[in-house]
């Protein structure tokens, strides 16, 4: 049979940052960042999803107040998958769903680096 329009597979991933810093405070405020980004492969069918993720401890501010400069950096990765696709030949083609779907999948990695 052949793969539906936009199959892919989850091939591998790589940690290639990983940085923690040790609170000295019990803030119990965090704040978190990720920030993906990818490059597609015709030749291979490949892509690779690249995510920036960044936890910061938060200061005692109200909702409307800018915690840019007094946010103190906690956790800082950068993970890369690799996904393979079947059926797709050009950046067009993925579907919309591989975007969220490779990110779930990309996600909880970086927490396994953790243990």
């Amino acid at each position: 049979s052949t793969p539906s329009p936009g199959a892919f597979t989850f091939k591998s991933y790589e940690v290639i940052k990983f940085v923690y810093y040790r609170s000295q405070t019990q803030s119990s405020k965090m704040q978190v960042k990720m920030e993906p980004s990818g490059k597609f492969s015709p030749l291979n069918n490949e892509f690779l999803l690249t995510l920036n993720f960044k936890c910061f401890e938060a200061p005692e501010l109200g909702l409307n107040e800018n915690i840019e400069d007094e946010r103190k950096l906690l956790i800082e990765s950068t993970i890369i998958g690799r996904f393979a696709f079947m059926n797709v030949k050009d950046l067009n083609a993925i579907p919309d769903f591989f975007y969220t779907n490779a990110l779930a999948i990309l996600f909880p990695l970086r927490s396994v680096y953790l243990l």
